[in-house]
């Protein structure tokens, strides 16, 4: 409640006015004092709900989407960025591609209400998501520039640049994703503001009458030490691949053996050739093989007597067998030169059975070495 007034006269004071006047105003203190919930009817526990309430709604929005968070961005460009009007060209929509976007209309502005520090030796990924809404009626003079505001270090206008212009951008474009890198000292960055500059932060102006523009996102990231991860991966990379290829077999060294081998034939392979081709021409090897190959071709001429001898054409014989019902095994052995599949062929159940050489040894007998193989010359 107001204090109570005390009427000042030209000659005298009235004491009794200036007493009742203070004696009112210490009822007032008093009555704070008690008054847990205090004379304006706000509790403490009132106060700190509401803060609660508002500090979470600013951790449940994603403050570099406009279309979730309008609230953050504004269409000034300088100043405190605590007090630039909050952005009213426009509205929140929600888009199929991208969902909720900030439709911002055709000769309008929007920028997020910051002052993005730039310091040296940082790199800075600015990165901005936004399609086409609203196809003008003149396409032509509908462009859309993605620009960089420089800041003072008392957050004035430094200078303003275009840093990228979309000069036909239609629904048919589809969602536009536009990315640089900026630094005020770090080599390779895609923008470099003014040495006078300590902030900055992007806008987007769009041009025209009619087109609508989606403006999805909007975000400032500090890249360097990701970036110089990145290169210290890079170069471990890059160094093995260099020691692998230091041992690795190159073209260059296939071609040296190649023009080598072609100087320096290898004889051995022509020589044996010429072995191979002697012994296949001799005598003894023709008639052998012709032997065999003839037994081969005839199993029946022996295939029903009970003690078979086979003889090469020179009548040497090879061996004798008991039992017609082997005779393949002897064919195979004839055919493959392998006394041990023989015998395991010739094992087949067969008891009493005996091979016999050209000088009469035994070569297999089942009856005393079931599972034995003896060899021979002729066999």
């Amino acid at each position: 409640m107001p204090a109570p007034q005390v009427p000042v006269t030209n000659d005298e004071f009235d004491i009794n006015k200036v007493n009742e006047a203070l004696a009112e105003n210490y009822d007032n203190i008093e009555d704070h004092k008690s008054d847990a919930a205090n004379p304006h009817g706000v509790t403490a526990a009132q106060i700190g709900a509401a803060l609660d309430s508002d500090v979470q709604g600013i951790l449940a929005v994603d403050v570099v989407r406009p279309g979730e968070d309008p609230t953050s961005f504004s269409a000034d460009l300088t100043g405190d960025p605590a007090q630039r009007a909050v952005i009213s060209d426009g509205v929140v929509v929600v888009d199929d591609d991208l969902g909720a976007v900030w439709s911002l209309p055709a000769s309008a502005s929007i920028a997020p209400r910051r002052a993005y520090a730039i310091e040296a030796g940082r790199i800075y990924r600015l990165r901005i998501v936004l399609n086409r809404l609203v196809d003008g009626t003149d396409p032509n003079n509908d462009a859309v520039e993605i620009r960089w505001q420089n800041l003072s270090k008392s957050k004035a206008a430094v200078s303003n640049v275009v840093l990228h212009l979309y000069d036909d951008l239609l629904i048919a474009s589809g969602v536009q994703v536009y990315s640089v890198l900026i630094s005020a000292d770090v080599s390779g960055a895609d923008y470099v503001p003014p040495a006078t500059a300590r902030y900055g932060l992007p806008e987007i102006r769009t041009y025209g009458g009619d087109g609508k523009l989606g403006v999805a996102a909007v975000a400032w990231d500090d890249v360097t030490e990701a970036i110089a991860l990145q290169a210290a991966l890079d170069g471990k990379a890059t160094a093995g691949q260099g020691a692998k290829a230091d041992t690795a077999l190159q073209q260059a060294d296939l071609d040296g053996h190649r023009a080598e081998a072609d100087q320096h034939p290898i004889g051995g392979v022509t020589g044996l050739q010429d072995e191979l081709d002697s012994k296949a021409a001799a005598p003894d090897l023709e008639a052998e093989v012709a032997a065999r190959m003839a037994l081969m071709d005839a199993p029946a001429a022996f295939q029903s007597d009970a003690l078979l001898e086979i003889q090469d054409a020179a009548g040497k014989i090879l061996a004798r067998v008991d039992k017609d019902a082997i005779w393949h095994m002897i064919l195979a052995q004839l055919k493959r030169g392998d006394g041990l599949e023989v015998a395991t062929f010739a094992q087949n159940d067969v008891p009493g059975l005996v091979v016999v050489g050209p000088a009469g040894e035994v070569v297999f007998d089942s009856r005393a070495l079931p599972d034995t193989l003896a060899t021979s010359d002729g066999i």
